[in-house]
């Protein structure tokens, strides 16, 4: 192998250490706020507690294929009743991964956006998404394929409740310096059963550890190595700090 492969295979490998780091930051941030609102609800929280029980922030569990995944509200959450990071929703399963989720309602005229929102979403994307850091994606780039360190997703509903989901920074090519468009802009989207079936698999959605594979219990490394194959071992020590 040259020195030049082995050095362009450490810098990728870094980029997706970097994303992992970069998440679980992001993340951190994410439950902190979570942590105030839990620990001194607004009045907003108090009254839905009357209502329903509980206060939205509190984490509900689903189990898709198998796999449990925690949603917890960010709308009107943060300090200020500001939504968290951008986001309305968070979608989590735990210690593995997560999706922020920021929603918009369509009407017969069209998807109204927020671009300071948009923009606050976007900030979570982290340095190995060459979309992002492409911006603004050129339009004939949509769709984009789904990659496992997106963890920033928009979501349109329309007039019958129908969702269609895309990566936030497909939607900021969508609206570009529009402050509307129609609702066909988003026809490509995921439905939100495609959705959270990819995000139970853990095909999108942004990774905070890589598992370890199965198959290194059964000797799969050792096969690896015999077959001239270059493995690299990555050790994470300490905590991250809140972003």
């Amino acid at each position: 192998m040259e020195s030049r492969e082995l050095t362009d295979i450490s810098n990728v490998i870094f980029h997706d250490v970097g994303a992992i780091i970069h998440s679980q930051q992001v993340l951190a941030g994410v439950h902190a706020e979570l942590d105030k609102n839990q620990f001194r609800p607004f009045e907003q929280d108090y009254i839905y507690q009357e209502h329903y029980g509980t206060i939205p922030s509190q984490p509900r569990k689903m189990v898709i294929n198998g796999v449990t995944i925690t949603s917890r509200v960010l709308h009107q959450t943060g300090i200020g009743l500001q939504d968290v990071n951008g986001a309305d929703l968070l979608y989590e399963i735990e210690g593995e991964k997560f999706g922020l989720i920021q929603y918009k309602r369509s009407n017969t005229r069209g998807v109204k956006g927020d671009a300071e929102q948009l923009q606050k979403l976007l900030s979570n994307c982290p340095e190995k998404c060459i979309h992002f850091k492409r911006r603004p994606i050129p339009k004939d780039w949509l769709p984009l394929k789904t990659n496992s360190f997106c963890g920033a997703w928009y979501s349109v509903i329309d007039e019958n409740g129908e969702q269609k989901f895309v990566h936030a920074c497909e939607a900021e090519t969508i609206f570009k310096n529009s402050q509307s468009v129609q609702n066909k802009e988003f026809d490509f989207g995921l439905s939100k059963s495609t959705f959270l079936e990819l995000f139970s698999s853990c095909r999108v959605g942004a990774l905070v550890r890589i598992p370890l594979d199965k198959r290194v219990k059964d000797g799969y490394l050792e096969s690896l190595l015999a077959n001239h194959h270059l493995i690299f071992e990555i050790v994470q020590k300490g905590k991250w700090s809140v972003k």
